[in-house]
C-alpha cells in the first residue's frame, strides 16, 4: 500500500540540542513549546499555519528539566502555558507578552478551552472548570 501522504510545507527545525515538547493549533496559529536540553529552558514559538514562519518567540522561565509543560489557546486572547513543577498557569498574549502569572492548586496538568468561555484544568485531584471573560481573564 503506498502512502499518498506529501509535505507541502517547509519543516519546522530545531537546533541539535532542541526539541519541540509540545504543540497546539489554532486556525492560524501554531505553538511549540521548545525546549533546550543543553540549557534547560523553554521558549515558546508562536508560527503562522499557512506559511510556519516564527510570528515570535517569548521564553518561558521554566528551568525544571523533569518538568511537563503543555499549552491551550484562550480564544482570540492568547495562550495558557501548564507549568506543573511550579504549578502555575502562564497567560500569553497573542503579541508574545506574559500577561499574567498564577500559582495554581491543586498542581495543574493539562488545560484545554471548550465552548467560547469556559476553561478546564486537569488537576492531580480532578477537574476544575472556569469561566472565561470576554477579554481572556479568568476566574479561578
Amino acid at each position: 500500500m503506498g502512502n499518498n501522504f506529501s509535505f507541502r510545507r517547509k519543516q519546522l527545525c530545531c537546533s541539535n540540542d532542541e526539541y519541540i515538547e509540545h504543540m497546539k493549533c489554532t486556525n492560524d496559529c501554531l505553538a511549540l513549546i521548545i525546549l533546550n536540553d543543553i540549557k534547560n529552558e523553554r521558549r515558546l514559538d508562536m508560527c503562522s499555519t499557512l506559511t510556519f514562519d516564527q510570528l515570535w518567540t517569548i521564553s518561558l522561565n521554566i528551568h525544571e528539566k523533569t518538568n511537563i509543560v503543555s499549552c491551550c489557546s484562550l480564544n482570540e486572547n492568547g495562550w495558557l502555558i501548564v507549568d506543573v513543577a511550579e504549578t502555575r498557569l502562564i497567560h500569553v498574549t497573542n503579541q508574545g507578552y506574559i500577561k499574567n502569572t498564577i500559582t495554581y492548586t491543586p498542581s495543574p496538568h493539562y488545560a484545554v478551552q471548550f465552548d467560547n468561555d469556559t476553561l478546564a484544568i486537569l488537576t492531580e485531584q480532578g477537574i476544575n472548570l472556569h469561566r472565561i471573560d470576554s477579554d481572556g481573564e479568568f476566574r479561578l
